[in-house]
């Protein structure tokens, strides 16, 4: 049984981070070891359990089950992947890139969640709106927070909440204090 200088678990996950002279790694609950602690930190793993974030001199990238790196380590954050692309932070600015690093889409917005194959919601000076994987914009940056849930755009204008299409068609009229789930027979 290998000892460890510190053991993380997290409450949904199989995996338990280990820590062993300053260098982080995975382990399975039988103590088999996933990925060897040669990393400054490491990530629970994603939901699927094949892809982990890994931090070495201050800059993240993305591995497989195999320790293979997929993204290395040239970014400030990078997310999981979806629909094949990597959100990623550089300089203190968001951007998309495939698994080959290549740029999707410039590094230019303040704050990016890749919600739906065809739209991306992107934060640019303070405003959100959508683009598409071709930088095109697809509604205006009007929204002052903007979000995706069950496939529905939830967004807010001046403290207001509504929900929106991908170009920014209204769906549900900005009332609402909160954040409104349509029932059934609306969606």
């Amino acid at each position: 049984m290998e000892i460890f200088d510190e053991i993380k678990k997290h409450p949904q996950r199989e995996t338990i981070k280990v820590c062993k002279s300053g260098k982080w790694g995975i382990i399975d609950k039988y103590q088999n070891c996933i990925i060897p602690c040669t990393y400054d930190d490491i990530s629970f793993g994603s939901d699927d359990g094949q892809y982990f974030e890994v931090y070495n001199n201050n800059l993240c990238g993305i591995i497989d089950r195999e320790n293979k790196f997929i993204i290395p380590c040239l970014y400030d954050f990078v997310d999981y992947p979806k629909n094949s692309y990597f959100a990623a932070l550089k300089k203190n600015k968001f951007g998309l890139i495939d698994k080959n690093c290549n740029v999707i889409i410039p590094f230019e917005y303040d704050n990016m969640s890749n919600c739906l194959p065809d739209a991306i919601a992107v934060e640019k000076n303070s405003k959100w709106g959508f683009i598409d994987i071709n930088n095109n914009k697809l509604s205006e940056f009007i929204y002052d927070e903007l979000f995706c849930c069950n496939c529905k755009y939830y967004a807010n204008i001046s403290s207001k909440w509504g929900i929106i299409d991908k170009y920014g068609n209204i769906i549900v009229p900005f009332i609402y204090t909160a954040p409104v789930e349509l029932d059934n027979e609306n969606n």
